[in-house]
């Protein structure tokens, strides 16, 4: 707007002087005469210099009319072009007597060859913002009072056109490093009549570096002055842009109009409004109020159905190879919009896609906090049907896309965009199909404010079940965080592993949960640094693939063979039933640990640790089966070992461990009966010692019984003879007492 006000205020100014010179030519003979005075004036007004270098012609009867030949207003010091504004020619001719009956009628008004230089300096000066100082500050004029109540003069004005060729416009933005070149610009009118229609037709060629656009104008223009109403009434713009980074080279487009606008009542109408260009067309309406002081806008736009195939294709651009080739066939899109300075929405959006249709809104709540809300519903959409036709990749191929994943490594998020960010709606898909997967009634909630990213939630109905997902992202630090949480309940498994993974390898009902976070700017890192839970639980269902089912066909022969069974004959199927798996484990570092799988199946039971290496993309588990029936205790569990790399699993039945613990066992069992036997001649031998102990101990309790006797009935004899002894002693001593006695008395 600032360049287009600057453009007319430099042809103003030329007419400026050109009215001016005519007052100087009625009061001289020759005008040429008076350029110094002319040039002082400018030079006083501006301060810029006016080099009249063509001649002045004047007249007087029956026109009074002004030729002027070429004109240039000087730049200000420190510009790259000496000269701000040019002119080769100007013509103005106004016919004398009507003016005495207040009529004015002109010839036709010409301008050639106008040429303007606006710049800005990388400081930020321009070259025109003086020139609107050095109008601000002249005197303000006296007021007068209108002609009439209307506010114009009471006269009748008749020109017989304008015309302006070979106009040239240069604009220069050394700050924004911008160049805009407009060369030529040529415009030409019927008769000018107030409140009558005036044909108008423009033609321009703008360049802005390797752009360039060509525009013809055409249509009628009413002029209301008095009432501030105009209208452009059949107004058709044709338009070509054409350039190197313009698909096919160019497009060209037409535009057709209706324009009024009421500048008293603030208001401006585009209606209807219609584009064309290619084999699209856009139909609708614009409306505009409070025009000057605060624009609020609503309108609408309808395209009609179109070929996006076919449009890319007149575009130059090659139409994407996708799996189904009937798709990107046809297409249409419509909406109505309003907004003003602030704010702008989309409503009633209806967009097709081939079989799919899109209804919601959209809008941008705020433009300075680049607030983004919308809602949107899609019925229905097969994206596999626009991803490439599956080829069948060479060795070369597999080689290629290793590296360029390796060289993809880096993960490089907007992360000045995503913290600007102000998200926040809903999407809903009723019918989804993504890697033939079929999710119905899927939705997800976004929003993002202050770097911080949350889906929360995402959740589907899939396979007789329903999953819901929770993630986030953080990018507040330098470093990016991710989070999720997810619940799937109840989803059939079947046919979800065999599409992502190749093969069919659990199916039942399953019910998963997890709870995972991880940080980092490349997929290296993200899998290095994945922690958290999970525990899943499957039932009713059966383990597939010809690969682990044989294995565990194997391992089955195997127990029975431990089991003096015969081996199992019928045919191995890819099918092996359970009516219950389940297991929960922990990742850290990328590294998935599980110590805790339990399966129970009709013939056989198994259990199962180890790891899942996802930086090493390795596999380390053993699962352990025994047959059914059995107490825990008493269970043989022979292993099954899965090892190595995802690209080439290694399944082994690990036989002669449990050969070496059977051994171990039959020998153990062998020692035991051996100890058994031992054990038993120890204990008949302990109790022949003891009966032999105890027949001793009799005998040799009665011999000393015996001995006592005979030594008790010794001791008796002697004891009576050593009693017969001291009684004999006793005997004699009492006598020789007596004695004695008798021999004191005599």
């Amino acid at each position: 707007m600032k360049l287009l006000k600057w453009l007319v205020l430099g042809i103003l100014l030329l007419l400026v002087v050109a009215a001016g010179s005519v007052a100087y030519l009625v009061a001289t003979i020759d005008p040429n005469d008076y350029k110094p005075q002319i040039a002082e004036q400018v030079k006083k007004l501006t301060g810029r210099d006016l080099d009249i270098a063509g001649d002045i012609e004047w007249s007087i009867f029956p026109w009074l009319g002004l030729d002027l030949g070429r004109t240039t207003l000087s730049n200000p010091p420190g510009f790259s072009s000496p000269v701000f504004a040019g002119v080769d020619q100007v013509q103005v001719h106004v016919a004398l007597k009507p003016l005495l009956k207040k009529r004015v009628e002109t010839k036709k008004i010409q301008l050639k060859g106008v040429t303007i230089n606006l710049e800005k300096l990388a400081s930020g000066k321009d070259n025109w913002s003086d020139l609107a100082k050095s109008s601000e500050s002249q005197p303000a004029q006296p007021v007068q009072e209108p002609a009439s109540a209307g506010g114009m003069p009471d006269l009748e004005i008749r020109i017989a056109g304008v015309e302006v060729s070979d106009a040239k416009l240069h604009y220069t933005d050394q700050q924004a490093g911008t160049s805009i070149r407009i060369d030529p610009f040529n415009l030409r009118t019927g008769i000018l009549a107030l409140n009558q229609p005036v044909p108008v037709e423009a033609d321009l060629t703008l360049y802005q570096d390797d752009l360039t656009v060509k525009l013809d104008l055409s249509g009628d223009l009413t002029a209301d002055i008095d009432n501030g109403r105009y209208r452009f009434s059949d107004l058709k713009l044709e338009q070509s842009v054409s350039g190197p980074a313009i698909p096919g080279g160019a497009i060209s487009a037409v535009s057709r109009l209706e324009v009024k606008a009421d500048l008293d009542k603030q208001t401006l109408d585009i209606d209807p409004l219609t584009i064309e260009a290619l084999d699209l067309t856009l139909d609708g309406k614009v409306n505009v109020r409070k025009l000057l002081d605060a624009p609020v806008y609503t309108g609408e736009l309808r395209s009609n159905e179109f070929s996006p195939r076919a449009l890319m294709t007149k575009l130059g651009i090659e139409p994407p190879a996708t799996s189904d080739a009937n798709v990107l066939a046809k297409a249409a899109l419509g909406f109505r919009f309003q907004g003003d300075t602030q704010q702008f929405s989309l409503r009633e959006l209806e967009a097709s896609l081939d079989d799919s249709t899109l209804h919601g809104e959209f809008s941008v709540a705020d433009f300075a906090r680049q607030a983004l809300r919308f809602k949107l519903v899609l019925d229905q959409i097969d994206v596999d049907r626009y991803l490439p036709p599956v080829a069948t990749a060479t060795q070369a191929d597999i080689t290629a896309g290793k590296a360029e994943a390796g060289a993809s490594d880096v993960i490089v998020l907007p992360l000045d965009v995503l913290r600007q960010l102000d998200l926040q709606g809903t999407a809903t898909v009723k019918k989804l199909i993504a890697s033939k997967l079929l999710f119905e009634n899927a939705s997800v909630t976004l929003k993002a404010n202050g770097g911080r990213l949350a889906i929360a939630p995402l959740s589907a109905d899939l396979y007789q079940g329903r999953a819901v997902i929770d993630a986030s992202l953080d990018v507040t630090a330098d470093m990016p965080k991710y989070a999720a949480k997810a619940d799937l309940s109840g989803v059939r498994s079947e046919g979800i592993l065999e599409t992502l993974f190749g093969d069919r390898y659990i199916s039942g009902a399953a019910n998963f949960t997890a709870n995972v976070q991880t940080s980092g700017n490349t997929v290296t890192g993200l899998t290095r640094q994945l922690g958290g839970k999970f525990a899943a639980k499957f039932t009713e269902g059966t383990i597939k693939g010809s690969k682990l089912s044989r294995k565990i066909h194997e391992a089955q022969n195997v127990l029975r063979k431990f089991a003096g069974k015969p081996p199992l004959t019928e045919d191995i199927d890819d099918d092996t039933k359970f009516s219950l798996m389940q297991l929960s484990g922990k990742i850290r570092n990328g590294v998935i640990s599980s110590d805790d799988l339990q399966i129970l199946a009709p013939i056989f039971r198994a259990k199962g640790n180890g790891k899942v290496d996802l930086p090493a993309q390795t596999i380390d588990y053993t699962l352990l089966l025994a047959a059914a029936g059995a107490s825990e205790k008493a269970q043989n569990y022979l292993p099954i070992r899965i090892t190595g790399p995802f690209s080439d699993l290694s399944i082994k039945v690990k036989a002669d461990r449990m050969a070496k613990a059977r051994a171990k066992a039959e020998l153990d069992k062998k020692k035991a009966e051996l100890k058994a036997k031992l054990d038993a001649e120890k204990q008949k031998l302990e109790a022949q010692k003891a009966a032999k102990e105890a027949e001793l101990r009799a005998r040799a309790e009665a011999e000393k019984a015996k001995l006592k006797a005979k030594a008790d009935a010794e001791a008796a004899r002697a004891r009576e003879k050593l009693k017969a002894k001291e009684d004999a002693l006793k005997e004699k001593l009492e006598d020789q007492l007596q004695d004695k006695l008798k021999g004191l008395f005599k």
